[in-house]
């Protein structure tokens, strides 16, 4: 078992590392005091000041720090906006793939318009103001401008060990681009043998 644990305080970093290892004395664990990091050990190209994890549960970092949303909302949109790839995401899209199905006919334009504000907010807050395209009701990303393991994945920038077979397990609708993932992953595998 690996245990990779991060906080400032050293002296509740030494506790938690304790009590892993008072349960699992074989344990591999990993104290660091930044995230920063843990981008760097785990290769991302920290010349781009987005880096965004979707292997495994979703994160965004920005210059090394996590990027926290006010709305959880905002930070699904924005794994939805990752996901498409640079492609845009309207309204429409949006409500279909944020909201169950009872709750899609309702109206959310003026709540969706407040979430693709914050997003774009949150990063300009931080001096990132190139990293979108909004025109109309859409918004999209510009990929070139954002390290992400599952761009780099897919253009076979990393190998399959950086793939974990988990993509964006909090959200049910990534389930489709899991399945694309899953099967170059298998492929590359064939391939390589």
């Amino acid at each position: 078992m690996r245990v990779l644990i991060i906080g400032d305080d050293v002296g509740g970093r030494r506790a938690i590392e304790d009590a892993v290892r008072g349960v699992s004395p074989d344990a591999d664990v990993i104290s660091m005091d930044d995230s920063s990091e843990v981008l760097r050990v785990n290769g991302y190209d920290k010349s781009k000041r987005v880096q965004i994890k979707t292997f495994g549960e979703f994160a965004v970092f920005a210059d090394g720090k996590p990027v926290d949303f006010r709305y959880s909302k905002s930070l699904e949109l924005f794994a939805l906006i990752v996901d498409r790839r640079g492609k845009k995401v309207d309204n429409g899209m949006i409500r279909r793939m944020l909201w169950q199905e009872s709750d899609r006919e309702a109206d959310h334009s003026s709540y969706i318009s407040t979430l693709k504000k914050e997003i774009v907010q949150t990063f300009s807050a931080r001096g990132i103001t190139d990293i979108f395209l909004q025109e109309d009701r859409s918004i999209s990303l510009v990929i070139d401008r954002v390290e992400c393991d599952y761009y780099d994945y897919v253009e076979d920038k990393i190998g399959n060990m950086k793939y974990n077979g988990i993509y964006m397990e909090q959200y049910s609708w990534a389930e489709s681009t899991a399945g694309l993932l899953y099967s170059i992953s298998e492929y590359r595998k064939k391939i390589s043998h």
